[in-house]
């Protein structure tokens, strides 16, 4: 099993490689796809090929809450793989609520656990679970509250505030990937989630 030295940055590899095979996503380089998942909205963003930035995509609307299921998402894997191919996407950073606001574990997190990896299954790429702290509070700060508001609406409606998540969820793994350039070895692939999982 090869391990990178950051624990938060392990991979997870869903059978049936067909974009895995293209590019590893721990070279570096190479588009990246953030998800926000929900039960009514699923929020996606994209990073560029040197990923130095990430920007909001058209973000999902779901037929049915819950779990990701392969029969009710059918729609979203065709939008996701459509998009993959188009931007060459080699990678999925699959944001988790680990925690509550107080700092306690947040049970939910196993859901989110479960539906990252059917929809890696189904797409097929590499996943990684990654904290989405508190992006979906910054997303609704005044700053981009002043970015999203339109005439008649208010903020909390707007349905770009999931890709706008998904954005700040790719945005904090792209800059752990620049904090730890200069300290660790290529990062490498592994069959494990990072140590935030937690999973039994």
């Amino acid at each position: 099993m090869n391990v990178s030295s950051d624990p938060m940055t392990r991979w997870e590899i869903p059978s049936g490689e067909i974009f895995a095979e293209k590019k590893s996503p721990s070279t570096g380089e190479g588009v990246l796809l953030a998800v926000d998942w929900g039960d009514r909205r699923v929020g996606l963003a994209l990073s560029d090929r040197e990923r130095r930035f990430s920007w909001p995509v058209d973000p999902f609307l779901r037929q049915a809450p819950g779990t990701f299921s392969s029969v009710r998402d059918s729609l979203l894997v065709k939008v996701v793989r459509k998009l993959i191919l188009e931007e060459e996407v080699v990678g999925m950073i699959f944001g988790v609520p680990y925690y509550h606001l107080s700092g306690d574990p947040n049970p939910k997190a196993q859901n989110f656990f479960e539906s990252g990896r059917r929809l890696s299954r189904e797409i097929p790429l590499p996943i990684l679970f990654w904290d989405e702290g508190l992006s979906s509070e910054m997303a609704r700060s005044d700053s981009f509250a002043r970015q999203g508001k339109k005439k008649g609406k208010s903020f909390s409606k707007d349905p770009w505030i999931d890709s706008r998540s998904a954005s700040l969820v790719l945005e904090s793994y792209l800059t752990s990937l620049r904090c730890f350039s200069n300290n660790a070895p290529d990062m490498q692939l592994s069959n494990n989630v990072g140590s935030h999982s937690n999973e039994s």
